[in-house]
Parts: C-alpha cells; sequence; structure tokens
C-alpha cells in the first residue's frame, strides 16, 4: 500500500444513514422523559433539516420553522 491509501478520509455517510444515526443519538438521551421537551424537539427538527439539506441540496437549515 501507498502511505496516501493509509490516511485516505472515509466517505460521508449516505444523508439516510447519518439521519439513523442521529435519531437514535437523540432516542437514547430520552429528553421526553426528563422535560426537557423543547430540547427533543430542537434536536428532531435539527435532524430532519440536516438530512434534507443533505439529501436534496435545499439549504433547510437556513429555513425558519414560522
Amino acid at each position: 500500500r501507498r502511505l496516501g491509501d493509509l490516511f485516505r478520509p472515509a466517505p460521508p455517510l449516505p444523508p439516510h444513514v447519518a439521519a439513523i444515526r442521529a435519531l437514535e443519538a437523540l432516542h437514547h438521551q430520552k429528553l421526553w422523559q426528563n422535560n426537557r421537551h423543547k430540547l427533543y424537539y430542537s434536536g428532531l427538527t435539527d435532524i430532519l433539516r440536516t438530512y434534507i439539506a443533505a439529501r436534496w441540496e435545499i439549504g433547510a437549515m437556513e429555513m425558519t420553522s414560522d
């Protein structure tokens, strides 16, 4: 192997895989069980916006939810 092959960064995760992992991490925090509903839903919103931005190349993170 060449030295460059050893230090090649891993390819980025597909958007759906990254979203599922983020949802699992959020679920394990159990924020809704600790009366932290707003933080839980903010996390859900961020995960969804990140997924939309990556999947369809839409600037979803810059859009408001109003």
